[in-house]
């Protein structure tokens, strides 16, 4: 059985369950843009870590050696300000614009001080792919704390300072 459909199910059963009420959801209260993203980082070749943000909002994350295979767990589903507070750095920063940077210096990759990112974006029609190190392309640390922020609010109930 698919998330979705657990989902929707859990859902039918609560408003159905007596004494119980639900609102239907305001338009307003939808995120502005659809956002797909996969964001994975790896600092001091030693801490990993990874998100996916599916297009219905949900949040996946890996940390350690699950982050380092890719293979993240659901945590939440963002909330309208937090998936806009995404939209807000990719796009104040453009990221969907950002050409690609070349990595190599005479031949050779250069090390990162401390992390080495990769950042998969489909927004508005249109895929980004971004492999940079440490603050080379502007914004993407930022993304990775603010996805950082949005787990850390569901696991700990506070916001987490990694990314920042």
């Amino acid at each position: 059985m698919s998330r979705m459909t657990i989902v929707t199910l859990t859902a039918l059963l609560v408003a159905a369950a007596p004494g119980c009420r639900t609102v239907a959801p305001v338009d307003s209260q939808k995120p502005s843009h659809r956002l797909e993203l996969t964001l994975w980082r790896s600092a001091n070749h030693s801490q990993f870590t990874y998100f996916e943000l599916e297009p219905d909002g949900w949040l996946h994350y890996a940390a350690g050696r699950s982050a380092q295979v890719r293979m993240p767990g659901p945590v939440t589903r963002l909330t309208p300000g937090q998936h806009d507070r995404l939209w807000q750095i990719i796009d104040t920063h453009g990221l969907m614009d950002v050409k690609p940077a070349g990595l190599r210096l005479f031949g050779k990759r250069p090390e990162p001080l401390h992390a080495r990112y990769e950042l998969h974006i489909t927004a508005q029609g249109q895929k980004q792919a971004i492999h940079c190190i440490d603050d080379q392309v502007a914004g993407v640390k930022q993304l990775h704390g603010a996805l950082f922020d949005a787990v850390a609010t569901v696991r700990y109930g506070q916001l987490g300072d990694e990314g920042h």
